[in-house]
């Protein structure tokens, strides 16, 4: 779900803020901004999530930040310096997460097949990068405004907070392997 606001944002951005009036290097200046934060975003994220216990809450709040953040995106586009602001802060929020929430998933998997797990995680989190550029670009075929396009595209973030806040953190397991070698007559070393 974050990546489908990940994907539009660096797909879209540009071209809704060139619609609001700004120029296309300036645009495309912004949208690099977007991107920056998410490196930022990302290394205060993998900080505070080796200090706090419950990550779910950590990526809940996180994420809905992300969606709250593209939601003032639309409300304030007109206000350029709040805007900018604000694409920084949307993109720590939602790169920092969607990062995080990589690491996050992959303690949901044993131990022997946690790489399996993780890829697959990862696989259909790449339907993110097809839908979120095909609902941007259906929001401008549809010729809806710059401000329902932004509030529209945080429906997924939102989504995400909600159902990350239902994720109760795996119970630990002893997970125990004998590893055993073999020798040409069939006995363990």
């Amino acid at each position: 779900m974050a990546l489908i606001l990940l994907y539009f944002m660096v797909s879209w951005l540009p071209t809704l803020l060139k619609q609001n009036g700004v120029d296309l290097s300036e645009a495309n200046l912004i949208t690099s901004l977007f991107l920056f934060a998410g490196t930022i975003g990302a290394g205060a994220m993998s900080y505070f999530a080796d200090r706090v216990a419950n990550k779910a809450k950590l990526l809940c709040v996180v994420l809905a930040a992300a969606g709250l953040f593209t939601i003032l995106i639309g409300l304030f586009h007109d206000n350029k310096v709040v805007m900018i602001g604000l694409v920084f802060a949307t993109g720590m929020c939602v790169i920092g997460g969607q990062l995080t929430l990589n690491a996050f998933s992959s303690n949901f998997y044993p131990a022997h097949c946690r790489a399996t797990g993780a890829g697959w995680a990862l696989g259909v989190g790449r339907f993110g990068s097809i839908l979120g550029p095909l609902f941007g670009s259906l929001f401008i075929a549809m010729q809806m405004p710059v401000s329902q396009i932004f509030i529209l595209s945080a429906i997924p973030a939102i989504l995400a907070a909600l159902f990350i806040s239902q994720v109760r953190a795996p119970k630990a397991k002893a997970e125990t392997y004998q590893w055993t070698a073999t020798i040409k007559d069939g006995s363990a070393l």
